[in-house]
């Protein structure tokens, strides 16, 4: 009995155009109707808010994994440009179909990859598909520079500084016409001023997270600021005056500017327009300078472009690699503070020691919270004795171990964990106890052990709780 994958996406949340439901609907009739298939024998993959441009999309990545499964025989979509809009990626999709047996089918088109023709106009028209995607992209950068040059604010959030005013004008036919511009923030703007001086003094984003924590200051949202607000802030053009070492900088990095040199005398602050990539479900990507779009705004520069420079170039410098003991701790991301319950992470102790502190304690400096900080290797021991407390039972421990295999197949570091796994059961004559096995797994597999026994310890200061899940997947007999 043939089985049947249906595949639909739709690049934004939108009511136009054909809706998921809409095509995953008319892909089921075409099913039922042409290929005499049976609801049971349907499985449906959807992807809404990602574009055609790439492949990477959790939908269509789950599909692909259960097509090398064999799981089904058709993909089924509702127009050819649903899998994709790019012709490299549409070329090695049809082969990969192919290789796994697969018919693929665009009902709309009507083509079918078991027949030649099909193939060969399912070819022509994804060229179509890229050529209108790729006309679509400069239409919107065509746009987007004529817009820079008015300085004005194309929407989103307006950073922490700035608020979005509204401004009625009359176009030279007369028409009325709107656009918005970024307007200052005058408490706001202090504390960016703020957050940029004490930066440059201390070198630190932590350090200026823990005076502003210190002094009570707060986003506009109430909240504390994090680490990661900061360096948004730091990094973000936007907060930079329009002057002569802004245009030597920007210039100098290869951005593309709108507007001219002379514009750069200080009186305004900058607007930079597609410096990151919008990625839905993910943080947003930084573009390249050279596909920056920047102008000089309508509103009031907080920084001037000498002390703007400056802070990113503190930023560019300072190391991002871990810490000794973030290297060595087993208990990151589950272990919390018995008195405040914020968590606590690991800081180092000496050249080889570590000790877990409580985040809002350190960010505090012991103003909200007093606990005490945890011998990091005692109760990294402490928790393990309580996880080890599993039955020794040798052909259990090998059905736990493949079991445990099985579910790490999704993970793309699954080659490392095999060889692991496959050590592990080749000396299984001398696995005495779960201790073993542990031990000769990395730290990252540790982790997800651990994280995938252990919910949350919770450490009150002279011992710690530790509360377990109920017994995951991998775990099970």
């Amino acid at each position: 009995m043939a089985k049947f994958a249906v595949y639909s996406r739709k690049s934004k949340y939108t009511q136009k155009g054909e809706s998921i439901k809409s095509q995953i609907s008319l892909c089921i009739d075409y099913i039922k109707n042409v290929l005499d298939g049976k609801d049971g024998d349907i499985f449906i993959y959807e992807d809404e808010g990602f574009s055609g441009k790439s492949l990477d999309r959790p939908g269509f990545s789950e599909m692909m994994r259960q097509a090398e499964k064999g799981i089904f025989s058709y993909i089924i979509v509702y127009r050819l440009d649903r899998i994709s809009r790019n012709i490299r990626d549409f070329a090695v999709l049809t082969e990969k179909f192919d290789s796994l047996g697969i018919k693929f089918i665009s009902i709309k088109e009507n083509f079918d990859t078991s027949s030649p023709a099909g193939r060969a106009m399912m070819y022509i028209s994804s060229v179509f598909s890229q050529l209108e995607r790729e006309t679509i992209s400069e239409r919107i950068k065509d746009n987007m520079k004529e817009l820079a040059k008015t300085g004005r604010w194309l929407g989103g959030v307006t950073p922490f500084g700035f608020v979005s005013q509204k401004i009625d004008y009359h176009s030279n036919s007369g028409k009325s016409k709107r656009l918005f511009v970024l307007k200052n923030v005058p408490e706001e703007t202090e504390t960016v001023e703020l957050i940029f001086r004490k930066f440059i003094e201390s070198k630190s984003v932590s350090s200026v997270r823990e005076y502003l924590l210190q002094k009570g200051y707060s986003t506009r949202n109430g909240k504390h600021f994090s680490a990661f607000t900061i360096k948004n802030i730091l990094s973000n053009p936007v907060y930079m005056t329009a002057d002569a070492d802004a245009w030597d900088f920007l210039s100098g990095i290869g951005a593309n500017i709108f507007s001219e040199k002379p514009q750069f005398d200080g009186s305004k602050g900058l607007s930079v327009y597609n410096r990151t990539i919008q990625r839905h479900g993910k943080a947003n990507k930084q573009n390249p300078p050279d596909l920056w779009i920047v102008a000089v705004g309508n509103h009031k520069g907080i920084i001037s472009g000498k002390v703007w420079i400056k802070a990113n170039r503190i930023l560019e410098q300072k190391t991002h690699s871990k810490t000794p003991s973030e290297s060595r701790a087993l208990l990151s991301g589950i272990l919390f503070c018995g008195e405040c319950g914020s968590k606590m992470r690991p800081k180092t102790n000496g050249k080889y020691g570590f000790s877990y502190i409580c985040t809002q304690k350190e960010k505090s400096r012991k103003t909200l919270c007093s606990a005490s900080n945890a011998k990091g290797r005692d109760l990294d021991e402490s928790v393990l004795s309580e996880v080890f407390r599993i039955p020794e039972d040798a052909n259990l421990l090998v059905r736990k171990i493949q079991a445990y295999k099985k579910s790490l197949t999704k993970s793309k570091s699954f080659e490392t964990h095999e060889k692991n796994m496959e050590f592990a059961e080749k000396n299984i004559n001398r696995l005495i106890s779960f201790e073993y096995m542990f031990e000769n797994l990395t730290l990252r597999e540790k982790r997800n052990i651990l994280w995938s026994v252990i919910k949350k310890v919770t450490f009150y200061g002279n011992r710690a709780c530790v509360v377990f899940r109920e017994k995951p997947d991998f775990w099970r007999e």
